[in-house]
């Protein structure tokens, strides 16, 4: 009974600990996706305390590189993966307007704090963990033009 216990502890604790769900990841995507496409700077850096602030420069250069996207569903939640305040991050398939990386659908992953406020973004470069985890949700070449 212990053991079991012990077993049901570890594996809830995380969720509990970190307990954004889904549809708050969701959520703060949606917005962040809304204004790069949109290229406002302002309403970037009001989404969270991250450590990357957005300039003009910055986000015409991933534009330029990236294109708007155009779509995102999200993968999964990595507990494993934290970022610099010790959140989550939640990775999306991102389906870009350009290809980037021999692809227009790729990774993109976020953390969020306790507010739902950004606190993490990444851009996912080609590699085999990002392939295998873009194909296990079902979204290699997906919607590719």
């Amino acid at each position: 009974m212990k053991k079991l216990f012990s077993i049901l502890l570890f594996s809830v604790l995380p969720f509990l600990v970190f307990s954004q769900t889904q549809k708050d990841y969701e959520q703060v995507m949606g917005e962040e996706i809304k204004f790069y496409n949109n290229k406002q700077v302002d309403s970037l850096n009001t989404l969270g305390p991250f450590d990357f602030l957005w300039d003009s420069k910055s986000l015409n250069f991933c534009l330029n590189d990236f294109g708007h996207i155009k779509s995102f569903k999200f993968m999964e939640i990595d507990l494993t993966n934290l970022d610099s305040r010790k959140k989550p991050y939640a990775y999306f398939a991102a389906v870009s307007e350009k290809y980037f990386w021999g692809s227009k659908t790729n990774a993109l992953g976020i953390s969020i704090d306790s507010n739902n406020k950004l606190s993490g973004i990444r851009f996912l470069y080609k590699s085999e963990h990002t392939d295998s985890m873009l194909k296990k949700y079902h979204f290699d070449n997906e919607n590719e033009d």
